[in-house]
């Protein structure tokens, strides 16, 4: 294979000092170029392995690259899980009253890992790639009703705080997937059919069918609560 720089007018090597790798090029194609189709293609092969990860909402994707401190913390006693989860909503509470709604984003994204979260057998997975077949959904469950209620209602917390954060960051699938989430644990939830009906209709590309589904949430939100002015 013939390689040549695109700035080189001679065979010197005082030339080839210092200058840019990426610009090279080789057989007349810079070396950027073959590097960012090489990846791609890697990407490609890749996804035939994990399909049904990346069905997987963004928030739980993520998940899999949990921090040491969340590890941590679903190894300890109960309460402790509890405290935590709860402490990172109020943090991303906070940083949404503050408009900082990329760090309210995360902060819920944590909070919900804490009890839901996704796990990758493979120890070496960093080299060999995310593949389905070693991945594994954990959801926290215990036979205490009180613990499992607990669970339940930071869970819907972080689902439709992730929901009304990704609204104002212009993540309209992700705030579907997380209301849609919130919905399935609570049918009843009037903030989730609201925030839902919100990120059915104010993308760009939003259609007819959009539109209709997002009324029918409406119109059932007001069927459990018709004194909500919001949603009129």
């Amino acid at each position: 294979m013939h390689l040549v720089s695109n700035k080189m007018t001679t065979n010197s090597t005082d030339q080839l000092d210092g200058m840019n790798p990426l610009q090279s090029l080789v057989d007349g194609t810079p070396f950027s170029v073959i590097l960012s189709r090489a990846v791609k293609l890697k990407s490609l092969q890749m996804a035939e392995f994990r399909s049904t990860y990346d069905s997987y909402p963004e928030f739980y994707r993520n998940t899999i690259f949990s921090q040491d401190d969340i590890i941590h913390i679903r190894t300890k006693s109960f309460q402790t899980q509890i405290d935590y989860a709860n402490t990172l909503n109020d943090e991303g509470r906070d940083a949404f009253k503050r408009n900082e709604f990329l760090q309210a984003y995360a902060k819920y994204e944590l909070s919900l890992s804490v009890f839901r979260y996704l796990h990758n057998k493979n120890s070496n997975w960093k080299n060999e790639g995310i593949k389905d077949i070693d991945i594994e959904e954990v959801v926290y469950e215990s036979k205490n009703e009180d613990e499992m209620n607990a669970v339940c209602s930071v869970c819907l917390k972080c689902y439709t705080n992730i929901a009304a954060t990704a609204l104002k960051i212009e993540r309209y699938t992700v705030a579907l997937e997380a209301c849609t989430l919130a919905l399935v644990m609570d049918p009843q939830n009037v903030k989730a059919l609201f925030l839902r009906s919100k990120a059915r209709t104010i993308p760009k590309y939003s259609g007819i069918s959009d539109l209709k589904l997002a009324l029918q949430d409406l119109d059932k939100a007001l069927s459990i609560n018709p004194g909500n002015e919001t949603i009129r």
